[in-house]
């Protein structure tokens, strides 16, 4: 089996699946984790430490910023990533409030890539369910 699957909960409960491609995942060019690192990566006040993870330099960056200019007001933004000594993002982690003084919610964003490498696994039944 050849592909990159999702599997997300949305806020009313529902959880939703779906195929993101057919290609090996390629985890430096995942749009949505891109978007993100772009995003949230450029916080003003931000502390930087190096640790060792499996034999291997990494950068873990922490950071919070009281507002941030997006489409919609965000505020009291906390970020924390872990960078690899080859420069992937290999976590993200993301809180913030969105909205205004009429209307908001408190957003939790993550991603994280573990056992990076090559590997082959067999569809989840999840995934051959949502296919029949």
């Amino acid at each position: 089996p050849d592909g990159r699957y999702v599997r997300y909960t949305e806020l009313d409960g529902e959880t939703r699946q779906r195929q993101l491609g057919s290609t090996a995942p390629r985890p430096e060019l995942d749009r949505e984790a891109t978007v993100a690192i772009e995003r949230f990566l450029t916080i003003d006040n931000a502390t930087v430490s190096v640790r060792r993870d499996d034999g291997e330099r990494h950068y873990e960056l922490r950071g919070e910023q009281r507002t941030f200019v997006t489409e919609r007001p965000i505020r009291n933004v906390s970020v924390s990533a872990v960078i690899r000594h080859d420069g992937l993002v290999r976590s993200l982690s993301v809180q913030y409030w969105r909205g205004n003084s009429d209307w908001g919610e408190f957003v939790r964003y993550s991603f994280a890539y573990e056992r990076l490498g090559t590997t082959t696994v067999e569809k989840p039944a999840w995934v051959r369910a949502s296919e029949d």
